[in-house]
This record gives C-alpha cells, sequence and structure tokens, in this order.
C-alpha cells in the first residue's frame, strides 16, 4: 500500500499528469480570449501534448509560448484564414438548408464538400505546424493530403475531437469539464495517433 502512494507511484504519476493538463488548458484559454489568436494558442497546446505523450513536455508554461512565439507568425495568419472560411461556409450551409433557391440540392452537396475537406484539413494544421518547419502553402497541402492518406486514422481523430464537444451541448457536467481540463485532454489523448502519423514524414523532414 505505501508502494502505491509513493511520490513516484502510479497515482502521483496520474495526479502531476493531470495537473499540467489542467494549467495546460488555462493556458490554452487565456490565448483564445483575442479570438484571432486560437490558431496560435492550438499549435503551442498541440506541442506541448506531444512532447507530453513523449515524457519531454519539461516546464509547461515555458514550452507553451516557446512555441506560441515561435510559430507565431504562421498559425495567426493560417488561423484567421481558416475561422473566416469555417464561419463562411456554415453561413452558407444555414442560407441554403432554409431557403428556396434553385439547385439549392446541389448547392448543398458541394457546399458540404467542401466542408468536410475544411474539416479533414483542420485535423491536421495545427498539429503539423507545432511538430515541422515548413512553409504555409506546403503546411495546407501536406494537412489535406496527410487526411487522406491516412483516412481511417482522420476519421478516428474527428470523431475523438468532436464527441466531447457535442456531449457538452447537452451535458452540463461534460461543459464544465471542458472549461476545465476538456481542450488539454483532447489535445492530449489524440497526440499518440498524430505522432503515429507523423513518424511516417519524420526522416522526410530531416
Amino acid at each position: 500500500m505505501n508502494q502505491f502512494f509513493r511520490m513516484d507511484g502510479k497515482v502521483f504519476t496520474v495526479l502531476d499528469k493531470l495537473a499540467d493538463l489542467l494549467w495546460l488548458n488555462v493556458l490554452y484559454l487565456i490565448c483564445c480570449i483575442p479570438v484571432v489568436t486560437i490558431g496560435t494558442a492550438t499549435t503551442s497546446l498541440f506541442y506541448v501534448t506531444l512532447k507530453m505523450c513523449k515524457n519531454e513536455e519539461g516546464y509547461i508554461t515555458k514550452s507553451f509560448f516557446h512555441s506560441f512565439k515561435a510559430n507565431f507568425r504562421q498559425s495567426l495568419i493560417i488561423g484567421i484564414i481558416s475561422l473566416m472560411v469555417g464561419a463562411a461556409l456554415i453561413v452558407d450551409l444555414y442560407i441554403v438548408l432554409n431557403s428556396n433557391i434553385m439547385f439549392r440540392n446541389v448547392l448543398f452537396i458541394l457546399l458540404s464538400m467542401f466542408f468536410l475537406i475544411y474539416v479533414f484539413f483542420m485535423v491536421y494544421v495545427f498539429p503539423l505546424l507545432s511538430k515541422f518547419d515548413n512553409s504555409i502553402k506546403n503546411l495546407v497541402k501536406n494537412s489535406f493530403l496527410i487526411s487522406i492518406r491516412h483516412l481511417p486514422w482522420t476519421i478516428l481523430l474527428i470523431v475523438m475531437i468532436v464527441i466531447p464537444f457535442v456531449a457538452s451541448l447537452f451535458v452540463p457536467f461534460i461543459a464544465g469539464g471542458m472549461l476545465l481540463i476538456g481542450f488539454s485532454s483532447v489535445a492530449y489523448y489524440t497526440s499518440p495517433i498524430y505522432l503515429r502519423i507523423m513518424s511516417n514524414y519524420m526522416l522526410e523532414e530531416e
């Protein structure tokens, strides 16, 4: 029993990890407040969680803001454009669904296809940016190509990311948990999949 509660035992290891995720979640939410910095904050979030999965994170705050500074320009540009494109697609889909315009079904299918491409892109762009040095053009291209090349993993990632957020809309307890530790937890439990996918491109990057 004493071994169970040792400082280097499983209980304290789990508690330490939870504390790290809690603080990381706080940093992420604070840095998302300006809205335009959501992309930069998400890149920094994955920078830390990818390292956490390999036990290389060091100091959470230092690692987070190291990535925030190093990837600020690219992540800011990609984040702002992504927000604008996503908002435009959602508004267009809403308008098409609630109107009787000609070729409504065709427009809905086309917009849905564009939205799916957008989602595939969003699943990978910020984790890739946190891990690889690349131009914005190549990040955009690689994010989509990787999403298609690893389609089963992409679908799994989408499900793993979407379910907690959808559940939080209907269950207050989950909504509270998302604000407390949810964003960092989602990034953390999807990071092993991202690392597995990225391992296919490490030698190419080097």
